[in-house]
């Protein structure tokens, strides 16, 4: 791990001597180590603009991830000036297990429900999980008695928890109504693990089994330093709207730890795990992190994480089951074989 002291020394390097250094860890080619480190230089550069040093140093650590992720997660599809690569599916070699319960899935931030399309499809392979497809508030009357797998798609990818869990609810309901089971299962991505467990807050009545895949249960660093990164650099912001709600929401995923006055630096998160004593109450919980992939934390660089979130983050929930997945990027970590199994594993078990 780099620490912070010497991260900004580190990042100043020039880019033969970075992408030595990357190679070396990562044993990657060394053209596309080369191309990645010079963007990243370049932005670095820009970075030095900044007049506090602890600014320069967190808008350098951001700059470096962000330039160089599609080398060290997606080797063979490097897309240089966007962090958006092309997902290939990797359900596993064996059959699915029948699920006891219908299956909720959630999406995370600025994402859709094509996060869990390759999760539904494998599933659904067992003649008894049939696949509901797309949920919203604009068809949950449409659900049909048989099917058994869900992907709820919220009103905007981006809202606060407080808005979703209103989503969630209206979406059990109809689900627990339509399928006749009191019970369902939910299988969340990201954010979407923080919407069901402040769900679970309210009603801790209907969820049975609860999977959280790369879930920032104690925050994300990255989430603290975006919002500074974003204004101080002028970096393009998704959505591309600079609105209220969408600040709120990022203010969400900060790091759950305490500011220097002994106040929490971030209410909402402390809140939330201090109820979780209620959220695994009634519910069986499996959280997935992903590592080995450079993430942000706050003493630097760690290689415990999936770019976004740590895997200290991901499975800090005391007394959950735990799992994981290695060297996948954080939006790609619910479509690989290894999260497939293990989620279907979990909720088979709950019966």
């Amino acid at each position: 791990m780099l620490e912070k002291d010497n991260i900004w020394r580190w990042l100043a390097r020039p880019a033969e001597d970075l992408a030595d250094k990357v190679r070396e860890a990562e044993e990657l080619t060394s053209q596309k180590v080369q191309l990645a480190l010079q963007l990243a230089s370049q932005k670095i550069r820009e970075a030095r603009k900044l007049s506090n040093p602890q600014e320069r140093t967190a808008a350098g650590m951001a700059l470096l991830m962000r330039w160089t992720m599609p080398v060290l997660g997606e080797r063979d599809n490097y897309q240089p000036r966007r962090l958006n690569f092309i997902k290939t599916a990797q359900p596993p070699e064996c059959s699915p297990p029948r699920l006891p319960r219908p299956v909720l899935f959630l999406h995370g931030y600025n994402a859709a429900v094509t996060e869990f399309c390759e999760m539904a499809a494998w599933l659904s392979g067992h003649e008894a999980n049939g696949d509901g497809g797309r949920l919203g508030l604009d068809n949950l009357s449409e659900i049909t008695e048989n099917a058994r797998l869900f992907r709820l798609e919220f009103t905007t990818p981006y809202q606060r928890v407080a808005d979703n869990v209103v989503e969630i609810s209206a979406a059990v309901e109809a689900i627990c109504q339509a399928t006749h089971f009191d019970m369902i299962d939910v299988v969340a991505h990201s954010k979407g693990g923080l919407d069901i467990r402040a769900y679970l807050n309210a009603d801790n009545s209907r969820i049975a089994s609860v999977v959280t895949i790369a879930t920032p249960h104690r925050g994300a660093e990255l989430a603290d330093i975006s919002c500074q990164f974003r204004q101080k650099l002028g970096e393009e912001k998704l959505p591309c709207d600079d609105s209220i709600l969408h600040l709120e929401m990022l203010r969400e995923f900060f790091v759950d730890r305490e500011k220097p006055d002994g106040h929490p630096n971030n209410a909402f998160l402390r809140r939330l795990n201090d109820d979780w004593p209620r959220q695994c109450e009634n519910t069986r919980f499996l959280t997935v992190g992903g590592t080995g992939v450079p993430t942000l934390m706050a003493a630097g660089l760690t290689m415990d994480g999936d770019g976004i979130v740590t895997f200290e983050s991901a499975t800090a929930l005391a007394g959950a089951r735990v799992g994981m997945v290695k060297g996948v990027l954080h939006s790609h970590l619910s479509a690989t074989a290894a999260a497939m199994k293990q989620t279907a594993d979990f909720l088979s078990d709950s019966q």
